[in-house]
């Protein structure tokens, strides 16, 4: 066993996700704690990092499909701001 205690590094108590690294000989461990939902996950680093670029590439991917809706017009809270304001802004003026 490694000296290297999770423990031993305190994360910021404000923050809602704790990401702790330890060692255990020469194998590193990357620990991600929810202290809301009270969950977590521990995995060695190389898995840590191909599930940090996969999180990069969900967010990136829905972005993207979020940006779409909204220039299309199709994304439901969009189509329902269109709905109350009318065809070409009609309306508007009133509520400003």
């Amino acid at each position: 066993m490694s000296d290297d205690h999770p423990h031993d590094h305190l994360p910021d108590p404000a923050k809602r996700f704790k990401v702790l690294a330890y060692t255990n000989d020469l194998e590193i461990y990357v620990e991600l704690m929810d202290d809301e939902m009270k969950t977590g996950v521990v995995m060695d680093v190389f898995s840590a990092l191909r599930a940090a670029a996969d999180i990069n590439l969900e967010i990136a991917r829905i972005t993207e499909v979020v940006a779409a809706q909204v220039e299309d017009g199709t994304i439901p809270v969009w189509k329902q701001l269109l709905s109350e304001w009318g065809s070409h802004g009609e309306g508007t003026a009133e509520k400003n």
